[in-house]
Order: C-alpha cells, then structure tokens, then sequence
C-alpha cells in the first residue's frame, strides 16, 4: 500500500514513472608435468631431417612490410588474408590510387576499441552451461560478450569454470565477464551491504580474479537491497560506494577490464527500494545493464522501450546494455520463441540501448542463433574442430616453409575454414605424431590454447633422436591440457628447448613423415636464438627516423628511458623486448574515449587511460627509447561491435620485419590483432610522427 501511495504521490509533483503493475524483485542470477613453464627467447633448428624447398605457404602475415616513410594512402583497401606488401618508399608524401587525386589527412581519428560497449550482443552463462555452451555457434550469431558466473561460496568455483571460459573462448575475440554474487549468501539469503567484512570478501574474490584470469570485465550482481533499501539510512550511498570501491580497485589492478552491474529496472523509485540510483552507479561502471524482464513484470514490448528509454536518460552517457529474459518469468520457465526474443531486442534498441544481454544460454530457443547470423554447413574435417593427420601434415609443410623464409613463427596456419593458432598447432602436431608412431587412425580434436608466457632456452646443439622426441610430445600434450597455454620450453637431454624451436622442430618432423611416409630417426637441433633473436645489432638507415623523439613521442624523456629500461631489464632477445613492452603498455594503460591526441606518451603514462591515438604514442616512445624502430599505422576499421571507426595502433620492427602492436584491447598480443576485422580495412597513412 505505501508502495502505491508513494507512486501516486511521485506522479502528482510530475516525476518521470515507469509503469509497473507491481514490484518484483529479480536478478539474473538464479543461483541455485615434466615441462616447465613460465620463461622464454627465439630459437631456430638446423636441418636434421629432409626439406622441401618447393613447398609453397597459405599462412597470415599481419605486417606491412617496407614501407619506410608514407605521410598518406587514400582509399586503399587493405585485404590482408596474405602478406600484405608496399614496396619500398623512403620518404613519399603521398601515394594515391588515381596519380591525378590530392591526399588530405583526415585530422579526426577517433578512439576506437573494442572496450566501447556500444553494439553489444551479450549471454549469460550458469556454470552449467560452461559446460555445454556451443563456441561456433557464439561466433557465427555474433555475440560480443558472455557474462559467466564466477562462485565464490558454493562448488564449482570461479578458477574452474573461468579457466574453462577462457580456453574456449581464446581466439574468438567474445570477452569474458566475471559474473560475481554480491549480497546473497549461498543458501540464497540476503546479508547486509554495509557489513564491511561481508563488502572486503567480496573485493578480495574480485582481486584474484581481475589479477590472475585473462578477463575482460566485472559485472556485479545482486549489488542492491531486496526491496527494503527504504528502511536503512544511506541505503543508496552504501550501494554506491561499494561499486566505487570495486571500480577504483579493478582499475588500480588492469584498467582495461570493464566494471558493469545488474541493475533493477523500476525508474524513479529504483534507488528508494533497492539502493541503486542509475546516475550516481554511472559514475564507476563502464555500462549499466537493467535487467528489462517484462515477463517478470507482466509487461509488453513497449514497456521494454519506455524502461530503457528512462535508464539512458539517466546514465550520464554511459552505455546501456538492456538485460533480457528468455523465459517467460521467473515463475514460469517455459522458453519464449525466437522472434519475440527478437522483438524485445528491437524494443531496447528503440530505447536507446547499447546493445542486449540475454539471461540465458541455457534457457534460450536454439533458433535464435539461425535467426541472426544462420550457421555454415560444415562437410568435412577441415571446416570442424578435427583434423586428421594428413590434414596436420599439410599444415606442417606450410609453417616449416614460412619459418625458414621468416626466421619467425607464422600468426596462424590456415586448415580449411580456420586460422589455427601456433599454440593450437603445436597440440595438433604432437598429437598428430603419437598418433602416427602407435599405427592408429581417425581425427584429432583441436583445443584453444593461449601463447607461452615468457618463452626461454638453455640448449647446446645435437640431435633429438626418436624415442626422445615422442616422449617429449607427450609431455607437451599433458601440460597444455591441464595448463591452457603452451610451455615456455621443453626439457630435453640438450637442455631447455625454446617453445618457438618446438612448433619448429615437430613441423619438419611432421613434414618429414609426409615426404617418407616414416618418422626420422632423429632431429638436429641448436638454439633458435643463435640465428634468429637480434639480428638487429644494425638498423637500416632509412630506419632511422622511427628512432627520433617526435611531438607527443617523448622516447628521449628520462622517465620513458628509466621504464623501458626497468621493463625491458634482463631480456637479451629484441623480440621479446618488444612482447614485453607491447604487454606492459597493454596491460597497464587504460582505455578512454575521444579523438586526436589529448595526453601524448608522458601524459598517458601518468594518467594511465588514454584513446588509441594516446596509447599508441606512449608504446611507440617506449618502443624508441628500446632501440626498437617503431612507426604509427592510421586507418579506417571494422571493430569486433561491427562499427567503423578512425583508428591508429603501432608497428615495431623487429628481426627484419614489422610487427602489428595494438595495445588498446587484452584481446590482442605483439603481431596479432583480434578485436577489429584485419581482413578489411582502408589504411590512411604510415608516420614516424603523427600529424594530429
């Protein structure tokens, strides 16, 4: 009854009210080895078994090669499913597609990355659906982002099930979202938000998790009271507080990973009942995602609009991602058909919304996924997640060739309809060789595996002979089933093999067995670093000019100097210098919104956020206080969201070669880029300093 007495009062001095028949309480959250790992360089093999040198290569190449110094392209697009090669130009102003055309430079490239929730097609996923939940289906539907329930109190807990999300998801570019209970107990019973042990618990589980687990975001649920925020004093402000303190220590942590939270979708009364008030949560969420139940509420599609409508006016801008039931309600769990699930998301994207989440995978009607991007038929090995060894043969033949030609490990072979990592490649091939030393038949499943951490060597040349080096292919299968990344190196008699000279090694013993039909007797072997680490003792002259401080490049700062160098400390190999400050500047920096430079490479290290432009300059100045010659790529892409935007990242050269950095997303790694359409893309210039 004051429910309704303070509803009508609240209308009578004309205050903005949804309309709801009654209050319903609800969030999405229905609880209910021998190998040694973590320290690595680059090392080659010498030939111990027969080559092909006629062996021709189908494996991405993701730099622009050459290019010395190209102030602007205009309208050229830029289909990188090859090497993607401009020739040699010293110092050209402009290179044009018609001779007759001027070039401008367009003055306002825009903080693009994936980090910008503004196209969001999000799932929920229980623990069970971990489990069952279907990759390629995610991928071909085109969702962006799954929200995983991560426990903290009750089995299975959140370092299995995230570690499990995260393999299968590694590659796709979907982000991961740590889905955390707040103030509900395990036995689904509310506790007291201002209980101040009850709020550091929850910080210390979301500690661990933002540090030790390769996710993307935090999403916050049950962060309220249960309908009776009313009857505490500074209800509002205890919720309020709570989330700026996970925001302020996620941040302090990985500024790059998203804060988000559950949030009840009543309007103008929503922080009287429950503590949230939209405006003051959107001071310290990255989105805000109101879980819009309109089965919940006894509600229409229009509600759905009107809800999200009032919630973005109210979100200070930031992006709104309507949750949406898949169900009928909360009391009635029957599955509700694709095309209303459909009508929902059109309602909240006519309110203003960002995108939608849907709760949930396992309660959600199978053809939604063919009603937004329908499947492809997959006929045969290659365009599944099996190959068979001659398959894994091939494959081996192409990146034996590429290594030997690039001194350098390919970012993916392609075996039929996907780019299989070298992480993965390198399971495949060692699972591809004890299949056949044991004389069995059939396909080998592929799994997601992430890239060695530091890979290293301490080895002396010799042969690995047969017996070694299945044995040796074993104990690389094991560690990266149970680890989800592959080794640093292997232990061999000869000493610690580098991981790059193992997908090396097992690729010329695979290919070997292609042309012979046997497996070689053995493998001659010498550290990778002695032919291929740092050739780069010279630079070419012409590369001089990505040496030189710029405007906005401060490399010649002793500050930048003293992080290189602390960054950089102990690591001989020019390539690894460069992974390392490719990850530190990943890691480390966080992501903002705006066009052009604001900050330039000293300002974004002491604020810490800056856009892509920003983030760039300060990789590029720690990169040129290394010694490394690096460069500023400007173009027009195609993010993971499906938007367009200006966009700059870096390039590095190292070993000969230059290497794609884009530090603005976690998604991405030194040379390989996941979170924008490398496929397609209009490239606008290549700089030693930006000019704008």
């Amino acid at each position: 009854m004051k429910r309704h007495l303070l509803l009508a009062m609240l209308v009578l001095f004309s205050m903005s009210l949804l309309g709801t028949n009654y209050i319903y309480a609800t969030t999405p959250n229905q609880q209910n080895s021998d190998m040694t790992a973590n320290t690595i360089t680059i090392g080659e093999l010498t030939a111990g078994v027969q080559q092909d040198a006629n062996n021709t290569t189908n494996i991405q190449n993701t730099t622009v090669r050459n290019l010395n110094e190209v102030q602007a392209v205009n309208n050229t697009n830029i289909n990188q499913s090859t090497s993607t090669t401009v020739n040699s130009v010293n110092s050209t102003n402009n290179l044009n597609n018609s001779s007759n055309s001027t070039v401008k430079i367009q003055n306002a490239t825009q903080a693009a990355g994936d980090e910008i929730y503004n196209n969001v097609h999000g799932l929920w996923l229980s623990v069970d659906d971990v489990n069952i939940v279907n990759v390629d289906e995610l991928k071909n539907s085109g969702i962006t982002d799954v929200f995983v329930k991560a426990n903290r109190i009750s089995d299975p807990l959140y370092p299995s099930v995230l570690t499990s999300i995260i393999n299968k998801l590694k590659g796709t570019g979907i982000r991961v979202h740590a889905w955390i209970t707040c103030f509900v107990d395990q036995n689904g019973n509310w506790i007291d938000p201002k209980n101040v042990a009850n709020q550091n618990s929850i910080i210390k589980e979301i500690t661990d998790i933002t540090k030790n687990y390769n996710i993307n975001g935090i999403f916050l649920d049950y962060v309220r009271y249960p309908g009776t925020a009313y009857k505490t004093a500074g209800a509002t402000n205890t919720i309020t507080s709570f989330v700026a303190k996970v925001y302020s220590t996620v941040k302090s942590i990985k500024p790059k990973v998203a804060v988000s939270a559950a949030l009840m979708p009543e309007g103008a009364v929503n922080s009287y009942y429950y503590g949230q008030d939209y405006s003051q949560l959107s001071k310290y969420l990255d989105f805000l995602v109101p879980m819009v139940y309109s089965g919940n509420y006894n509600e229409n599609s229009s509600w759905i609009t009107s809800t999200t409508k009032y919630i973005v006016a109210n979100s200070n801008g930031k992006p709104v991602i309507a949750g949406l039931q898949t169900y009928q309600s909360d009391k009635n769990l029957t599955v509700i058909p694709a095309s209303e699930i459909r009508t929902n998301i059109n309602s909240a994207i006519k309110g203003g919304a960002s995108g939608y989440a849907l709760f949930r995978y396992g309660l959600l009607d199978n053809s939604f996924f063919t009603i937004i991007t329908p499947v492809k038929n997959t006929t045969t090995s290659t365009t599944t997640n099996s190959y068979t060894v001659a398959d894994i043969k091939n494959a081996a033949t192409k990146v034996k060739a590429y290594i030997e030609k690039n001194n350098c490990l390919p970012n993916y072979v392609q075996m039929g309809t996907r780019q299989v990592t070298m992480p993965e490649f390198l399971r495949l091939l060692t699972a591809g060789l004890l299949k056949v030393s044991s004389g069995s038949s059939g396909t080998i499943a592929i799994k997601s595996a992430l890239p060695p951490v530091k890979p290293t060597a301490d080895l002396k040349n010799g042969n690995i002979y047969k017996s070694e080096y299945l044995a040796m292919a074993g104990k690389i299968i094991s560690f990266i089933d149970s680890n989800g990344k592959a080794p640093n190196y292997g232990t061999s008699t000869l000493g610690k093999i580098q991981y790059e000279s193992l997908v090396y090694m097992y690729s010329r013993i695979m290919s070997y067995y292609g042309t012979n039909n046997v497996l070689p007797n053995y493998v001659a072997i010498k550290p990778w670093q002695t032919t291929s680490s740092d050739p780069d003792t010279s630079i070419p002259a012409a590369l001089e000019i990505y040496l030189q401080p710029t405007n906005n490049c401060q490399s010649n700062s002793t500050i930048i100097k003293t992080l290189a160098a602390s960054i950089t400390s102990g690591t001989s190999s020019t390539y690894q210098k460069g992974v390392d400050l490719f990850n530190w500047v990943r890691d480390n920096i966080g992501y903002s919104f705006y066009y052009n430079t604001k900050y330039g490479a000293l300002g974004t290290l002491s604020a810490k956020t800056g856009n892509c432009v920003d983030t760039t300059h300060l990789l590029i100045a720690l990169s040129r206080a290394a010694g490394i010659p690096a460069r500023y790529v400007s173009g027009v892409c195609q993010f993971n969201s499906g938007t367009w935007y200006g966009h700059v990242w870096a390039q590095l050269y190292v070993n000969g070669k230059w290497y794609n950095a884009d530090a603005i997303s976690l998604n991405n790694q030194f040379g390989v880029i996941n979170n924008w359409n490398t496929t397609s893309w209009t490239l606008k210039g290549i700089y030693s300093e930006l000019p704008f």
